[in-house]
């Protein structure tokens, strides 16, 4: 396969074969189709969007001198290395056919092709070369297939601008001076295993060359000592090679590069000085590199004081984006930051790009737009965040961008169409919103986008109910082309969905039920009533008025007391029954009963009347619950004609009645007639309550009771809640004196007992002692040196020694 600058498509077709000469057949590529204008000029084309390893766009201008003659439109914009499908909307970018026109209609040149023909290389088993386009030529070879083109193109009358050649088996491109006195423009050179290049490879080519291309290669390095005989190159293409690194002296030699490509190689550093010598590089494409792993490296960039197009998809660049991820570039008009994992998009975090034009973030993992993410953006004209996470966007997501042309948000989570995303873009034209999980459209969602004239809705799961009305009746008035809407298809209800949404009539989006199933269940319902209205006075007709009469509202009591607000009209009609179903069985009816209908008093005088009507014992009623309430009316008592009005709504739960809950507790304190000591204050302060309330109007709150009882109750020790509070309080406490008393118990047992055993040791042993040892008396007059002072003395121990031993 062969890509580059200028090289290696598919090999379709030979202008102008010279005699003698087969033509090889030539594998189908991925690479640029490559046209050649009959003049010195190359202008290459890219057919294939998105294309990571190939140049979308060159022109390669022959320095010999020739007559202008200006290109036409159609090969502009294919010559132009950015998408034209949206570049129509950017209409003031350095970018655009102005300054396309400027730069390369001057050296444009009119030439005869009617003599050219594809120049005759000397066919061998292991070479094949054939011309697909003017002035094109692509070669297959091996080892020597470099030297015998170089010689073939020496010996040819007819020149090329591009030489295209692959080879097999190459690893190494050892011989200098290969195309020696050989005119190119182009070259492009592509094995799969080049390793290195001579350093004079490329030496001594006439017209210096224009446009080099050595891609699909094993390089590990920029080749920095063969670009030194290229000092006039323009273009270089690097891509799918094994480049690490790049370093500070790498484009030293080649000053006035405007195109480089980089892209599908290994880098992870470049030196901070490395793109300094190459102040006019405009584009420069890094996608598919792991610029991510550093991303310190990419500050680098700052240094492209010209950069205009910069593409880093694909280079592992995570987490939120700041103001200190991306250099900061003041002329960059292109910046792709497709395939990352980009989490979020922060305050200010590309401020430094004021000049931004196009921005594309797709395929990232941003969820949620922060507010003021795309502060400092005011050129920016199309924004591409498709393929992301994004599931709703608020009011100050989008501003900050008066020109932004063309929004796309496809395939993202997004619930609704709201006016936060159409209401800060006044320029906003075209808006891409396919694939999310859009039901909802707000009815005022669309009323400011006066410039949009394309809107895509295709795959959302659309509610066609009637919140959707003012979305349709927008579409029948504005700009948007039909076809673009055609995507657009309902997915509830049920009986409209798969319907497009431009077919289905305005008048079938309601918002009661489900449309048809509903109607039908309302015709059972009132097929029921009319039953039971024929076997109480033979009148079975009724006439559905439930746009007329709506339910507004619903009260329950703790006494199972239904209160239901009906909102009428006219006051003219006469309320009769009430009958209650089950919201999902519309012929089993719950309750039924004669009622009327009283007017608030408040609306007495409004447009529309309030009455009320009361369902007393709706027992088998359970709150929380959904149910269908139908009133049944009478407007002219001398027709046999009923009016009915059924409605769903979900029974509230219970309210407390606030005089019934005040009466018992009067009746609580009254039952405490007798005072005690301490009770006497609280006795002081009710009778002061009540002389107060016998004063005043009797409409004072009742909190002063809530808190009163709350603190009786308290302290009464006589019910059964403290009774058990106190006995759970004292069965806590209980653990702890047990354990005290038990050891006191203890204690005194073992003091009891060990005295008890004292006392008859020591009788034992004064018992013991006089018989089998001489008495006190002995023992001490036995001892004649003893005297009486001594003896005494020896008597009173002994004494005490007894009374202790006893003790």
């Amino acid at each position: 396969m062969t890509a580059g600058v200028a090289g290696g498509g598919p090999r379709t077709s030979v202008n102008t074969p010279q005699k003698d000469q087969s033509i090889p057949a030539f594998a189908s590529t991925e690479s640029p189709i490559l046209r050649i204008v009959p003049t010195d000029i190359v202008v290459i084309s890219n057919n294939t969007s998105d294309s990571s390893s190939s140049i979308s766009s060159s022109t390669i201008t022959n320095q010999r001198t020739a007559k202008p003659d200006p290109i036409n439109q159609g090969s502009a914009k294919e010559a132009f290395g950015v998408t034209w499908s949206t570049l129509k909307y950017v209409n003031k970018g350095e970018l655009g056919k102005k300054r396309f026109d400027k730069k390369v209609v001057p050296a444009v040149q009119a030439v005869d092709m009617g003599d050219w023909q594809c120049p005759n290389i000397t066919q061998n088993s292991n070479l094949e070369c054939g011309c697909d386009m003017p002035h094109t030529l692509r070669c297959r070879g091996d080892l020597h297939g470099l030297e015998l083109i170089a010689e073939g193109l020496r010996a040819s009358r007819y020149t090329v601008s591009l030489l295209d050649c692959t080879l097999k088996n190459v690893t190494v491109i050892c011989d200098a001076n290969i195309f020696e006195g050989v005119s190119l423009q182009g070259l492009v050179i592509s094995s799969g295993e080049i390793k290195r290049v001579n350093r004079l490879a490329f030496a001594g080519i006439k017209n210096s060359l224009q446009a080099l291309g050595l891609p699909n290669n094993a390089l590990t390095g920029v080749p920095m000592q063969s670009l030194a005989s290229l000092p006039q190159l323009d273009r270089l293409d690097l891509s799918n090679n094994k480049i690490k690194s790049i370093q500070s002296t790498d484009f030293i030699s080649v000053p006035k590069l405007s195109y480089l490509e980089l892209s599908e190689n290994q880098i992870s550093l470049i030196a901070p000085k490395s793109f300094l010598p190459i102040r006019n590089l405009i584009h420069l494409k890094l996608n598919g590199n792991r610029l991510g792993e550093s991303p310190e490296t990419m500050k680098s960039l700052e240094s492209c004081l010209n950069l205009r197009k910069l593409d880093l998809r694909s280079n592992t660049i995570r987490g939120p984006l700041k103001n200190t991820t991306l250099p900061i570039i003041k002329g960059l008009e292109i910046l792709n930051l497709d395939k990352n994992s980009i989490t979020s998009i922060q305050n200010g975090a590309l401020e430094g790009l004021a000049y931004l034009q196009m921005l594309s973030i797709r395929h990232n993992q941003i969820d949620v737009l922060q507010d003021h993410a795309f502060s400092g953006l005011a050129s920016l004209q199309v924004l591409d965040l498709g393929h992301n996470g994004i599931v709703a966007i608020s009011g100050s997501s989008l501003k900050h961008l008066p020109r932004l042309i063309v929004l796309d948000l496809t395939h993202n989570f997004l619930r609704a169409l709201t006016a936060d995303i159409v209401a800060p873009l006044p320029s906003l034209k075209e808006l891409r919103l396919d694939g999310n999980d859009i039901s909802i459209i707000a009815q005022n969602a669309l009323y400011n986008a006066s410039s949009l004239h394309s809107l895509s809705l295709e795959n959302n799961p659309l509610a066609c109910d009637c919140s959707m009305k003012p979305f349709v009746e927008w579409l029948s008035t504005s700009r948007i082309a039909s076809q673009d809407v055609l995507g657009a298809v309902c997915a509830t209800p049920p009986h409209l969905e798969g319907a497009s949404l431009l077919q289905v009539a305005t008048d079938s989006m309601n918002c009661n039920g489900n449309g048809a199933n509903k109607e039908k269940a309302d015709e059972s319902t009132f097929k029921t009533i009319e039953v039971m209205l024929k076997l109480k006075n033979n009148m079975s007709y009724i006439r559905e008025i439930s746009a007329d009469v709506q339910l507004k509202g619903i009260n329950f009591t703790d006494e199972s007391d239904v209160f239901l607000y009906w909102r009428m009209q006219t006051d003219e009609y006469s309320c009769r029954f009430v009958y209650v179903f089950h919201d999902d069985d519309p012929e089993n009816i719950l309750y039924n009963s004669e009622v009327s209908c009283n007017q608030l008093p408040e609306t007495a005088n409004a447009t529309d009347y309030v009455f009320l009507t009361k369902l007393i014992g709706a027992y088998d009623l359970q709150s929380e619950l959904s149910y269908k309430y139908c009133l049944i009316l009478k407007e002219d008592i001398s027709k046999d004609e009923y009016l009915g009005s059924c409605h769903v709504a979900v029974l509230p739960p219970p309210f407390l009645n606030r005089a019934k809950a005040k009466s018992i507790k009067k009746e609580l304190f009254r039952g405490d007639s007798t005072p005690r000591e301490s009770d006497i204050s609280d006795m002081n302060r009710i009778n002061d309550r009540r002389n107060d309330e016998e004063d005043g109007d009797g409409d004072e709150p009742d909190s002063y009771y809530d808190e009163l009882l709350m603190t009786r109750m308290a302290d009464d020790p006589d019910l059964p809640v403290n009774r058990i509070r106190l006995e759970e309080a004292a069965a806590a406490r209980l653990p702890s004196v047990g354990i005290s008393r038990i050891v006191l118990e203890g204690l005194g047992a073992f003091i009891l007992v060990t005295s008890v055993m004292a006392f008859i040791w020591g009788f034992i042993r004064l018992k013991s002692g006089r018989s089998n040892m001489p008495s006190m008396s002995t023992c001490y007059t036995v001892d004649d040196r003893r005297g009486p002072l001594h003896e005494v003395e020896s008597r009173s121990r002994y004494f005490k020694l007894q009374a202790t031993t006893s003790l």
